[in-house]
């Protein structure tokens, strides 16, 4: 069986496998967000599991529309940096006289702009999946590297390089800005007249970004990185004088005095040109998401009060979730924000989940049909209270995704059983969706299903072998509903997230000794 499983992962995709769940029970027990409990709903058998494996697409509808954003946007990147490229161009032949020089640096200049391109087609271009982020990151590159290319002759210490370097590490991921950084500043000595002791000092100023960047997310530790950021490239410069001429004299302060104000402009500028990106391109960088994990966020605080179970169990769904993203080494900080927002919708009618009843259940007064679109509602609710707050659109999708298109079947299954002869109208009992349209929204989904089953389990029942058989059964209910299969999510990185559920659970729910009676 095993043998089998790890030839699946060949197709790393949800859309050609049911992952293997235990046999006993065949049953699983899920909690509606109405909190009513849902008992019996069963897990198909081995021949409905392939039925159900064959009659999906390999491919869906949204893979073929992802696959053409990627190639829009790998083609977006290219025609950055062949603009980058031909501008460089203009550069070396205005100051290039020697034939042979022109064409080596030509050269030089067109194949890292091609290794840069073919960097983000081969580790990007599943990582950034919106537009606007595409044009943002072309922004910074050119906003970065075309002015450098113009003052590399004749004020390189003040080329913008470690700015551009510091809003995408910011804005995207450090990854990204350690390459494109390296990238940067071998296509700015492409066509200037940087020596190898000045590359040097740009490399270096570049790696240390890259390691100070992590800190910047206090905001108590800004001034220390802009110190260091000064004094340190004010060294580089004066050691790389040093390393040339072997003295002191001749040497130009000027330049130790445009290298300090560099790394300082550079670390004032990113503090403070950040709102600018966020607003004008909906983008979530890390300072705006502890903002808003923050438990003191109003919206937090007002779920606290009037929502107190949702807001724990969100909580849950938030640790849970960011397990998983760690693991998975997905934007761990970007799902525990979303987890924790993602049932903000329950604010309007809280005492209609079962997490926050104290007493007599409302939905026994209403019919099937209405409790069911009270409990949809909770997600367009949701929705609408995040564009009130004004937040971001990767963490509104969260909100619209968690529930993908499910029934709330507890209610369905009501409505049928009390008018056996009339066919209940699906639609009316099914959440808008989408579906999950990324692995970071899968994750919480997941989390969603598995943090609301075990909560319902009898006391008796919570040990780590039901819940990592509960596990199994819900996250296999999830793909049994084709609720994973637009988020590009792996069956190998699927089984890796219940792993790290576990983890979760085993610390929750570890033997303790026993302390005896106190007397």
């Amino acid at each position: 069986m095993n043998q089998n499983r790890e030839e699946t992962f060949a197709s790393d995709s949800f859309a050609a496998v049911q992952p293997e769940v235990n046999e006993e029970p065949k049953e699983i027990q899920e909690i509606s967000e109405d909190g009513m409990e849902q008992e019996n709903l069963p897990l198909k058998d081995d021949g409905e599991k392939s039925e159900a494996v064959n009659a999906v697409d390999p491919i869906s509808k949204q893979s073929g529309k992802a696959r053409k954003k990627e190639v829009i946007h790998t083609f977006l990147i290219a025609a950055t940096f062949l603009l980058i490229a031909l501008n460089g161009t203009v550069t070396i032949l205005r100051n290039s006289e020697n034939f042979v020089v022109v064409a080596f640096k030509l050269i030089f200049l067109f194949t890292i702009s091609g290794l840069m391109t073919s960097y983000f087609y081969f580790f990007q271009k599943d990582k950034i999946t919106e537009s606007k982020n595409i044009l943002l990151l072309a922004c910074f590159l050119i906003l970065g590297i075309v002015p450098s290319m113009y003052l590399v002759t004749i004020l390189p210490y003040l080329m913008p390089l470690l700015l551009v370097i510091m809003l995408i590490a910011t804005v995207f991921t450090q990854d990204i800005a350690l390459m494109y950084g390296f990238g940067a500043v071998l296509l700015v000595a492409a066509t200037g007249s940087l020596d190898w002791v000045n590359i040097l000092i740009f490399l270096i100023m570049v790696l240390l970004s890259h390691q100070l960047l992590p800190y910047i997310r206090q905001r108590k530790n800004v001034i220390y990185i802009a110190l260091i950021s000064m004094i340190a490239f004010g060294v580089l410069v004066l050691f790389g004088h040093l390393s040339r001429f072997g003295s002191i004299q001749n040497f130009d302060w000027l330049n130790l005095v445009y290298a300090m104000l560099n790394g300082l402009i550079s670390v004032i500028f990113l503090m403070g040109s950040l709102p600018l990106w966020e607003s004008a391109f909906d983008v979530v960088t890390p300072n705006k998401l502890m903002e808003l994990a923050n438990t003191n966020n109003p919206v937090l605080q007002q779920l606290m009060r009037e929502a107190p179970g949702t807001y724990h169990h969100s909580l849950m769904v938030a640790n849970l979730a960011e397990k998983a993203a760690i693991d998975l080494k997905l934007d761990a900080l970007l799902v525990r924000t979303g987890a924790m927002y993602h049932d903000i919708g329950k604010l309007k009618n809280p005492k209609y989940f079962i997490e926050n009843q104290s007493g007599e259940n409302p939905h026994d007064f209403l019919s099937p049909q209405e409790s069911a679109q009270i409990i949809i509602g909770h997600v367009t609710e949701g929705v609408r209270l995040a564009k009130k707050h004004k937040l971001p659109k990767a963490v509104t999708a969260f909100i619209k995704e968690h529930h993908g298109d499910r029934l709330v079947i507890y209610f369905y299954q009501k409505e049928m059983q009390q008018n056996p002869g009339v066919e209940a109208v699906r639609e009316q009992y099914q959440y808008p969706g989408p579906k999950p349209q990324t692995k970071e929204a899968a994750i919480v989904m997941m989390a969603d299903v598995t943090e609301a089953t075990i909560k319902s389990l009898p006391e008796s029942e919570r040990n780590l072998e039901r819940i990592e058989q509960v596990i199994d059964q819900v996250t296999a209910y999830l793909i049994m509903e084709n609720q994973l299969l637009e988020s590009g999510l792996s069956f190998k990185e699927f089984d890796r997230a219940k792993s790290s559920f576990v983890d979760v659970y085993r610390g929750l729910y570890h033997e303790r000794i026993s302390y005896g009676s106190i007397q």
